[in-house]
């Protein structure tokens, strides 16, 4: 992603808001890896 926003083909305003929603959805897979680990 860093590429693409030192490259110029992506603003970098445009590219924080696709940060925000990978961070998202990594929150979400590791809360449920979690929850499955513990109901083991």
């Amino acid at each position: 992603m860093e590429l693409l926003v030192e490259s110029g083909i992506i603003p970098p305003a445009r590219l924080d808001e696709l940060r925000k929603e990978g961070d998202e959805l990594l929150s979400m897979t590791v809360a449920s890896i979690k929850t499955l680990k513990s109901r083991r």
